[in-house]
C-alpha cells in the first residue's frame, strides 16, 4: 500500500517505477511550502519589475521600416482615425493577413500617440507609445504564463523562475523590441488566457497539478469557462494565425501532463481545432497570390528534414543564444544544400531520448512536446509566407518558450532542497537577462538592425534590401543602388530590387536606366502593378504618352481594387486634358479608399498641374482636413491659394507648413511668395534665404529661388 505524504506539489510517482514494487514502498518526496499560492502577488510584482528593467531600453527605440511602416506609420487607415478605419480591418484582409484584433490594437496606440507628439514632422508618431505597449503586452504574457505554471506545478517560487525564463530569454527580444511583432505577443496573451480558462474547465488536481498520479476529475465543470476560453482563442487567432497551434498544445497538456484520455481530450477540443483550421485556410487563401510564397514551397519529401533543421536550430539558440539577428536566411533551398541535411532530426531526437531516460520522463517529455507542438505550424512541414526569407526566426520561439519555462519550473519544484537549485536558476537567468539587454540594442533603429543583420548573415538579401530602402529614404541614392545590386547578386529573381533601383534612377532623372530596371522587374514578375505604374511614370516623363497610358491601364487591369493605379491613370489623364475620364478614375479611387488622404492629395495636385486651381482647392482642403499635421498638405494648399490670388489665406497656410516642417524648402519658398504678395518684403526675403540654405546649390530650383530673392532687392 502506498502511503501518501501530506498534499504537496512534489508528491510524484515516477512513470518508470513498477507498480507492484511501488506498492511495497513509501514514496517520500519533500513537501513544498504548505500553501503553493502564498506570495504569488509579490512574485508577480517582481516579474513586472524585472520585465521593465530588462526591456526599458526599447522605450527609446525608433519605429522600423521592417514592417512597422506597413503596419503603423504608413498604414493609410491610421492617417486619420475614424470608426470606419477601425471597422475596415474586420471587413477586409490587410497585407495578406486577416488580423483585425491586432490592427485595432495598433489603432488604439495610434490614438494614444496623438497625445504625445514627437515634435518631428517627419516622424509624427511617438515610437515610445508603441514600444511601451508591446512591453506591457509581454508582461501580460509573462504573468499569464506564471499563473499557468503555478496551477500546473502547485509551486509559486518554482513557477516564478519558469516564468522568468519565458520573460528574459534572449530569443524573446525580437518579439518584444520589434513593434511589428506586437501581433505575436498579443496573440500569445489571448492564447495563455484561453489555456487558463480551458484548464479551469477540465480541472487540475489542486495539490499536485501535473504531478498527480491519475487524471483529476472535478466535481462539476463550468461551461462558462470553456466558452470564454474559446472566445479568447478566437481573439488570439484574429491577432495572429500562428495561434492555431494552441489546440495541439492543450492536447499535449491534457493527455501527457494531466493523464486524461486522448479521445476525451480531442472531443473537448474539436471546436478549437475547427477554428484553427478555418483561420489557417483563410491565411493560405490570402497569401496564395503573394510573390514571396512561391520560393517558400519545398518538395514534400524534403519538408520533414527542413522541420528537423528548424527544431535543431531552435534548440541550439535556446542553449547558446549568440549571433542572433532578424534574418537567418535559412530558406528551404539553403537548408537542402547543407551537408547534414539528412541528419536534421538527430539533435531533436537525441534530446527527446535523453528526456525519456530521466526520472519523471512524462513531465519532461510533455514539456518538450509543448515546444514541438508550438513550433509545428512554422516548422516548414506546411509552407508559409516567411519561408522565402527564412524558415527560422527568433519570434517563432515566443510561445514554445513556455514549454521550457514549465520544464524549468517542474525541475525546481521536484528538488529535495530549494536553496541550491534556486541559486543556480538565479545565476543562469541573470546571465540570460544580461544577454537580453545586450541583444535589445540591435533593435534600436533601421541602421543598426540591418547592418547587424548583414554582420550575422552576409547573405541576407532582406537586410541589403531594407538598408537600401533606408538610404533611398535619406536621398542617398548611390549607396541605395549598391545595396539593391547586392540583393540581385544574392537572389537574382527578386524583382523588388530591380523595381527599387528603377525608383532610385527616377529620382536621379536617369529615366532610360529606370525603364531598363522596371522592364527587368516586369520580366521576372509580370503581375506586379507597382512595376506597371513605375514604367508608366517613366514613359510619362519621357513624353512617350501612348506607352505611358498603356502601362497605366495595364496596372488598373491587374489590380482593379487597388487605389494606386487609378490615381496614377487619373493624374495622367488630367495632364492630357481628358478631364472627364480623369474624374472617373479619381471617383473610383475615392470609392475604394474613402478615408485615404492620398485621394484628395493626388487629385488636387493633378488639378493644379492642369491649371485648374479653383477646382483643386476643395480637394487640397480635404487633404489638410484629413492630415492636419502634414506640412506638405498645408504647403500645397498655400500654393493653390497663391494661384487663386487669395494671398492672405496663402500666408496663413504657408506659416503652418513652415512651422510643421522648417526643413521643407518648398514650404519656405511658397511662404515667401505669399508674403511678398501682401507686401511683407523683409519677411519674404528671410524665407527665400532659408529656402536657399536647404537647396543644393547649382540646381534649377536654387536658381528660381535666387531669382525671386533678387527681385526683392
Amino acid at each position: 500500500m502506498v502511503v501518501e505524504p501530506e498534499p504537496s506539489s512534489e508528491s510524484v510517482v515516477d512513470d518508470d517505477v513498477d507498480m507492484a514494487d511501488a506498492a511495497s514502498r513509501v514514496v517520500m518526496s519533500p513537501a513544498p511550502p504548505p500553501n503553493p499560492r502564498r506570495g504569488q502577488f509579490l512574485f508577480g510584482l517582481l516579474l513586472a519589475a524585472i520585465c521593465f528593467f530588462v526591456y526599458r531600453g526599447t522605450f527609446a527605440f525608433d519605429l522600423l521600416t521592417w514592417d512597422d511602416n506597413q503596419h503603423v506609420t504608413e498604414n493609410e487607415y491610421f492617417q486619420k482615425l475614424t470608426w470606419r478605419s477601425w471597422a475596415h480591418f474586420w471587413a477586409y484582409s490587410y497585407i495578406f493577413l486577416y488580423i483585425p484584433v491586432s490592427y485595432n490594437f495598433f489603432a488604439c496606440e495610434v490614438w494614444i500617440a496623438q497625445w504625445f507628439p514627437t515634435g518631428d514632422p517627419a516622424h509624427p508618431m511617438n515610437p515610445a507609445v508603441f514600444h511601451i505597449g508591446n512591453v506591457l503586452v509581454h508582461l501580460g504574457c509573462t504573468l499569464a504564463a506564471y499563473r499557468l505554471m503555478v496551477r500546473l506545478t502547485c509551486n509559486a517560487w518554482a513557477a516564478f523562475f519558469g516564468a522568468l525564463l519565458f520573460c528574459v530569454h534572449p530569443l524573446q527580444v525580437e518579439s518584444v523590441a520589434w513593434v511589428g511583432e506586437t501581433r505575436g505577443t498579443l496573440s500569445t496573451l489571448f492564447s495563455f488566457l484561453a489555456a487558463g480558462l480551458y484548464l479551469r474547465y477540465v480541472g487540475l488536481n489542486p495539490t499536485a497539478g501535473m504531478f498527480a498520479d491519475a487524471a483529476y476529475e472535478p466535481l462539476q465543470r463550468r461551461s462558462r469557462d470553456y466558452w470564454l476560453g474559446l472566445l479568447c482563442f478566437g481573439l488570439a487567432l484574429l491577432s495572429k494565425p500562428s495561434a492555431a497551434s494552441l489546440p495541439l498544445i492543450l492536447l499535449v497538456i491534457d493527455v501527457i501532463l494531466l493523464r486524461r484520455s486522448l479521445l476525451r481530450a480531442i472531443y473537448h477540443l474539436i471546436p478549437w481545432f475547427v477554428a484553427a483550421a478555418v483561420i489557417t485556410l483563410m491565411t493560405k487563401y490570402y497569401q496564395k497570390d503573394s510573390y514571396m510564397f512561391g520560393p517558400a514551397v519545398a518538395p514534400l519529401i524534403d519538408r520533414p528534414f527542413i522541420a528537423g533543421d528548424a527544431y535543431a536550430f531552435y534548440l541550439q539558440k535556446l542553449v547558446w543564444p549568440l549571433e542572433m539577428a532578424f534574418d537567418y536566411g535559412r530558406t528551404p533551398h539553403l537548408v537542402r544544400e547543407l551537408p547534414g541535411f539528412w541528419r536534421a532530426w538527430l539533435l531533436p531526437s537525441v534530446t527527446a531520448l535523453i528526456f525519456s531516460m530521466c526520472p519523471r520522463r512524462r513531465v519532461w517529455l510533455g514539456c518538450y512536446a509543448i515546444f514541438i507542438a508550438a513550433i509545428l505550424p512554422v516548422s516548414g512541414i506546411v509552407p508559409f509566407l516567411y519561408q522565402s526569407i527564412s524558415t527560422t526566426a527568433d519570434r517563432y520561439m515566443y510561445v514554445p518558450m513556455f514549454g521550457f519555462g514549465l520544464m524549468a519550473a517542474a525541475w525546481l519544484a521536484t528538488r529535495r532542497s530549494s536553496l541550491a537549485p534556486a541559486i543556480v536558476a538565479a545565476v543562469v537567468l541573470g546571465l540570460l537577462a544580461h544577454r537580453t539587454v545586450d541583444q535589445c540594442r540591435y533593435w534600436r533603429d533601421d541602421w543598426v538592425v540591418f547592418r547587424h543583420g548583414i554582420e550575422v548573415n552576409p547573405l541576407s538579401y532582406m537586410a541589403h534590401l531594407n538598408l537600401g530602402g533606408r538610404y533611398r529614404k535619406e536621398k542617398q541614392y548611390e549607396p541605395a543602388l549598391r545595396n539593391f545590386a547586392r540583393v540581385l547578386e544574392i537572389r537574382p529573381d527578386y524583382f523588388w530590387a530591380d523595381y527599387d533601383r528603377g525608383t532610385c534612377f527616377m529620382a536621379l532623372h536617369r529615366y532610360d536606366d529606370a525603364i531598363k530596371e522596371y522592364k527587368s522587374a516586369f520580366d521576372k514578375y509580370p503581375s506586379a502593378f507597382e512595376v506597371h505604374v513605375g514604367l508608366a511614370d517613366a514613359y510619362k516623363v519621357k513624353e512617350r504618352f501612348d506607352e505611358a497610358e498603356r502601362w497605366y491601364r495595364k496596372a488598373v487591369k491587374t489590380a482593379p481594387d487597388n487605389v494606386v493605379p487609378h490615381l496614377g491613370l487619373g493624374e495622367f489623364l488630367m495632364m492630357r486634358g481628358r478631364i472627364e475620364e480623369a474624374n472617373k478614375e479619381f471617383d473610383v479611387a475615392a470609392e475604394l479608399a474613402p478615408e485615404s488622404p492620398d485621394v484628395p492629395r493626388r487629385r488636387g495636385r493633378a488639378l493644379v498641374e492642369a491649371n485648374r486651381p479653383a477646382e483643386a482647392a476643395p480637394y487640397l482642403e480635404a487633404w489638410v482636413a484629413a492630415a492636419p499635421d502634414s506640412a506638405g498638405a498645408h504647403n500645397e494648399l498655400a500654393s493653390c491659394y497663391y494661384l487663386l490670388s487669395k494671398f492672405a489665406l496663402a500666408v496663413e497656410q504657408g506659416a503652418v507648413a513652415v512651422r510643421l516642417d522648417p526643413k521643407l524648402f518648398e514650404a519656405q519658398y511658397n511662404y515667401g511668395l505669399a508674403l511678398a504678395a501682401v507686401g511683407k518684403t523683409a519677411e519674404a526675403r528671410t524665407q527665400f534665404e532659408q529656402a536657399l540654405a536647404l537647396i543644393p546649390p547649382g540646381t534649377k530650383t536654387a536658381a528660381e529661388v535666387r531669382e525671386s530673392l533678387d527681385s526683392l532687392r
